[in-house]
């Protein structure tokens, strides 16, 4: 009786660690994705559904998927100017040509001369630059590309290489002089990978 009374108190405990580590990894994969946009709205159209364009980003199209939620708000209307948090969603695009799906987790207005320029977000591929070790992300949404100052600390990780999908939070340095002759200098503040599916 003894015996039995193990093994299932072992094989609940190894269930509990199992779904606990789904979890975590679900929430690391959710915060991975995360975003921050800024831009106005742009209402539905026979082909697209709600989109938010990101000026700060060479104008980065967003598809929110679930802005119905928050269709209460009597300020979201087609020119408003948002601030959004959400969860990008690339397996859910149906034309990827028209932007990126996010998922919103919040919406607020925002004023457009708040809207910081120089802190950006850029989801785009990694690219060696032409001269000996540099690295640039090329958003190839909006053919912006953006040189990495500070990515030393980065380039050992398995994630780390050419054709990578990749998300950088930073600062623009346009006032910065580099020995590289390709993107606009961007102070590095967090970068990691991202998951993009084939369609």
């Amino acid at each position: 009786m003894q015996k039995v009374l193990l093994s299932l108190t072992i094989g609940l405990i190894l269930i509990l660690t199992g779904l606990l580590l789904f979890t975590i990894s679900q929430k690391v994969q959710s915060e991975e994705n995360q975003v921050t946009v800024y831009g106005r709205l742009t209402a539905p159209t026979e082909i697209s559904e709600w989109r938010l364009v990101d000026n700060r980003q060479g104008y980065q199209d967003y598809i929110l998927i679930n802005i119905e939620e928050f269709k209460n708000s009597s300020w979201i209307k087609e020119g408003e100017w948002a601030q959004i948090t959400g969860v990008l969603k690339p397996e859910t695009t149906k034309c990827p040509q028209l932007g990126a799906a996010l998922k919103v987790q919040s919406i607020v207005p925002i004023n457009p001369l708040l809207i910081p320029e120089d802190k950006i977000e850029v989801i785009g591929k990694l690219q060696k630059t032409v001269e000996a070790g540099g690295w640039v992300i090329s958003n190839t949404d909006t053919g912006k590309i953006y040189l990495l100052l500070n990515i030393n600390q980065c380039k050992n990780q398995s994630w780390f290489k050419e054709g990578a999908w990749v998300k950088v939070d930073g600062t623009v340095k346009k006032d910065v002089a580099t020995i590289y002759m390709q993107g606009i200098p961007m102070q590095v503040d967090k970068i990691h990978p991202v998951i993009c599916k084939a369609k």
